[in-house]
């Protein structure tokens, strides 16, 4: 954020040299990179919890309860389980 705050004196010594316009335009672009790093820091300090275990909790029990209401074969179970404990290992190592 120094090297960014640091371009001011550039632009003091350009100021003239050149039209105001063009300074202008230069301190828009040096705040729009100030609020950019601003925004990866955050980006990069905030610790984002994960919601979606909660639900794929309450989703696996319904669902669970589902088979058992509609009586389903083991076979279709055990197929369900599988497909289950894939996607789901799959989700965790992509994020």
């Amino acid at each position: 954020m120094d090297k960014i705050s640091g371009f001011n004196d550039f632009f003091l010594a350009f100021e003239s040299l050149t039209q105001a316009n063009f300074i202008a335009r230069l301190k828009q672009e040096q705040s729009a990179i100030r609020r950019m790093m601003i925004r990866t820091h955050t980006i990069r300090e905030t610790s984002f919890v994960r919601a979606d275990t909660q639900s794929q909790k309450q989703l696996r029990y319904f669902l669970e309860l589902a088979s058992f209401l509609l009586k389903l074969t083991h076979f279709m179970k055990l197929s369900f389980c599988l497909r289950h404990h894939v996607l789901t290992n799959i989700y965790d190592r992509a994020y």
